[in-house]
């Protein structure tokens, strides 16, 4: 997945974090999702640090990062 689109949503006022996270085989999962689960509550805690509304949080990725994103979208 390329990243040129991340200028634009930086010029419309979008924060963007890049979050990394632990890899297999050397990680099994759920760490991975677990990382990323960890990830969007660092900045759901930060939010005020960060002129973010908590509630307005998104998140976008390709292969590896497009499934953890699902898994993200659909759990509880």
């Amino acid at each position: 997945m390329g990243i040129d689109f991340i200028p634009e949503l930086v010029a419309r006022g979008t924060l963007v974090a890049a979050i990394d996270y632990r890899l297999t085989p050397e990680y099994k999962f759920p760490a991975q999702i677990e990382d990323v689960m960890c990830a969007v509550r660092f900045l759901r805690a930060h939010a005020a640090d960060n002129n973010l509304d908590p509630d307005r949080i998104g998140a976008i990725g390709g292969s590896a990062g497009g499934h953890l994103v699902a898994l993200l979208g659909t759990n509880g």
